[in-house]
């Protein structure tokens, strides 16, 4: 990457604006999306492919709701993954093979989603206040900036260190690198971006480990703006009903 920063570029205050760009780029009041994930060995070989269904509900605040339910395999279809940011901050996962839902440790944000490399804490949504953000490389002719994210003190993260490649024209993340005690753990690559109701989505999400294995995530049928039923939300509601029966009127 070229580099073209004045020293002044590269005020952590710089950064921080470019970030909350990016989150209010990713907020919007609904949001739905069918996803399918897809584990591959070094050599590209699949794994194993999960589909799901992506709801998600955006409050004023930035931060969000979000619950993601299995549609396929079969035996994971009805199990869900819910996260409530707006009150309480929790994440659940609830398994309709053995019909048992379970709170998210705080502390275990780090633990894969349901067996990818994708973590439960990178299906969050990015909280401003608890990084310290600075600019350290820039692209101008390319329209791409690196920016580094350090947890603060009362972070919950599992990352010692973040470092996000941004569209800036989009105000979409190109790429990530997630580091564990200051050694690059993974990478994130995002493509084929799309425009949504005035609003930038990539569609292609490849999370790759050091020895090149890792999870493919496809979005398509994003559609924003289509109010979602309150109960979806709430654990103890999605323990009592059927998701699925709750989604099929969201995507058709």
């Amino acid at each position: 990457m070229a580099l073209f920063l004045s020293r002044e570029s590269y005020s952590e205050e710089n950064a921080r604006t470019i970030m909350e760009q990016v989150k209010a780029n990713a907020t919007a009041n609904f949001e739905q999306a069918r996803i399918e994930l897809t584990d591959f060995d070094k050599n590209g070989n699949t794994i194993k492919t999960q589909k799901m269904i992506f709801i998600a509900k955006h409050k004023g605040d930035g931060y969000f709701d979000s619950l993601f339910v299995f549609t396929d395999p079969k035996r994971m279809s009805g199990s869900w993954f819910l996260t409530n940011e707006s009150e309480i901050d929790a994440q659940y996962f609830y398994t309709e093979q053995f019909r048992r839902m379970v709170r998210v440790a705080s502390g275990d944000g780090g633990k894969p989603f349901f067996g990818t490399w994708f973590a439960q804490e990178d299906v969050k949504s990015e909280k401003l206040a608890e990084w310290e953000y600075s600019i350290i490389d820039k692209d101008e002719p390319a329209g791409v900036v690196a920016i580094a994210a350090v947890p603060k003190k009362e972070s919950q993260s599992s990352y010692s260190r973040r470092v996000l490649t941004i569209d800036i024209k989009h105000n979409v993340p190109l790429r990530i690198e997630y580091f564990r005690r200051d050694k690059l753990y993974k990478v994130q690559e995002n493509s084929n971006i799309v425009d949504v109701d005035g609003r930038s989505r990539a569609t292609s999400y490849v999370m790759r480990n050091s020895d090149g294995e890792g999870t493919r995530a496809v979005f398509e049928n994003i559609r924003l703006g289509i109010e979602s039923p309150k109960w979806m939300f709430d654990s103890q509601e999605l323990r009592g009903r059927n998701p699925l029966e709750g989604v099929k009127t969201i995507l058709k």
